[in-house]
């Protein structure tokens, strides 16, 4: 499996970085634990699945193998 860190695909980094989420506002009833990644232990290998907004590799995460899905927000256009 060809091995990529994540930090070199730039296009995709902006997305995950966390200023750039957008925060929504939700009840107590809705919160959720908020998850985190170590992006340092990411590594990503050949897409296998993609659709109109999302790609899916294969990856592995802390020495697991794991399904990265990276989402592309779409502009107003589409």
């Amino acid at each position: 499996m060809e091995k990529k860190r994540f930090d070199s695909l730039e296009s995709w980094s902006m997305i995950l970085e966390s200023d750039n989420f957008e925060t929504w506002e939700t009840s107590k009833e809705d919160q959720k634990e908020e998850w985190t990644a170590d992006l340092s232990q990411l590594f990503i290998g050949n897409k296998f699945a993609s659709g109109a907004h999302s790609r899916i590799y294969r990856g592995i995460y802390k020495q697991r193998a794991v399904a990265v899905k990276m989402v592309r927000i779409p502009t107003h256009k589409e």
